[in-house]
This record gives C-alpha cells, structure tokens and sequence, in this order.
C-alpha cells in the first residue's frame, strides 16, 4: 500500500480521491441495497469563496452524494482544529485583521510558524473578531450550500471550552442568524463527540447553542 502525506497532496489530489471514494460507495450501495441503507455524504470546508464554488460544482456534477455536512475549520486562512498553536495564530490574524495560511513555504520547505505569543490567554477583545470571523463564515457556507447537517457547530471555541458565546452581543446575534437560517431550510446540527475527546464536558454544540432553537434542544 502507498502512504501519501497529507501535507504533499494538492487540491486535485484530494478531488481524486473523493471521487474515488465516491465511486467505490456507490457501488456498495448498489450491491447491498437489499440489506442496508447506505448514504452517501461529503463534508465541506471554507478557506476562501473558492472552496464553496468548487463544492457546488461537484455538488451539480455528481448526483449520487445524497447530503452534505457543512463545516468550517479555517479562520483567517489558518487551520483552528490542527493545534493549539494553529489556533491561536488564527486569533492573532483576527485581531489585527490580516489573513494567513496554516503552512508557509521557505527554500521550498513547508514548515508551521508559531503564534507571537504562545503562551496567549485571550481577552474578550481578541476572541470577539476571531468567533465573528468563525460564524460570519459559517453563515456563508450555509447561504451557499444549505447542507443538510452543519458540523460542529462551535468549533471556534476548540481549545476554550468553558467560554460562552451567548457573553457577547456581537457574537451571539451571529450564532441566532445561523441557527435560524440552518432551521428555517429544515437542516440538523452534528451532535460530534469528538469535543469531549479534546476536553470538552459535552459534545458539540454547547448547551446554550441547543437552548437557541427548540427543534434541537427540548428543556
């Protein structure tokens, strides 16, 4: 079997492979139709406008992906779900409204720089810009796509667990315009376990993201 890094794929790589997967899927579900249901789905990210153009033209393309799960992991061109470091370069691009990439090329070497500060706590002035940022383009996504399942929806707050976004007005006007949008076109939210994994006490959402909308959450 050939291993391939992820780091030395490109964005054509990784569509050959989808589409691969793809069709391998669907023959599975035609030869196991009569014994189980299999759907086929495709995630989505949004680094740039790009991304979700190229999802919809792969969406008008191939007609057997059945849904979508609508996710965002990038802010400010930075990756917030690789590592803490990651994460809080992101905040930092956020705060002084610059846009970078997760990886930088030097002699033709890929390497990951580091956050000025990587001991940064940061202050409601920082994380407001950055979790904006995050829910503004999540609201993109799902105006672009409308998918069926939108992804850990509070992803932004990975590696600050106990911070609540219904603190701030700025930010939890955002998270109410995305949670009624999302349920207006009759779409879910991923319940992803994975967040007590990373140290979270619940999955995603939090609590008060499933307090937002009663067809998620039922006190």
């Amino acid at each position: 079997m050939l291993l391939i890094k992820q780091s030395d794929l490109k964005p054509e790589d990784l569509k050959r492979i989808y589409l691969d997967f793809l069709e391998t899927a669907s023959k599975l579900q035609r030869k196991y139709k009569d014994r189980i249901q299999l759907l086929i789905s495709i995630e989505t990210d949004f680094v740039t406008r790009i991304d979700l153009d190229r999802t919809k033209a792969i969406l008008d393309s191939q007609k057997d992906i059945q849904y979508v799960v609508g996710s965002v992991h990038h802010v400010a061109g930075v990756s917030i779900d690789f590592d803490k470091s990651t994460y809080l370069r992101s905040i930092e691009n956020c705060t002084a409204n610059t846009v970078g990439s997760t990886m930088s090329t030097s002699s033709s070497t890929l390497h990951m720089p580091q956050p000025s500060n990587p001991n940064l706590i940061p202050t409601d002035d920082q994380l407001v810009p950055f979790l904006s940022k995050y829910l503004d383009a999540q609201y993109e996504m799902i105006e672009a796509l409308e998918p069926e399942v939108v992804g850990h929806f509070d992803l932004c707050l990975l590696f600050n667990p106990g911070y609540r976004l219904d603190g701030q007005e700025e930010v939890w006007k955002r998270v109410k315009r995305n949670v009624e949008r999302v349920v207006r076109y009759g779409g879910l939210f991923e319940a992803n376990g994975a967040a007590i994994r990373k140290g979270w006490e619940t999955s995603y959402p939090s609590k008060e993201v499933l307090q937002a909308s009663p067809l998620i959450y039922s006190p």
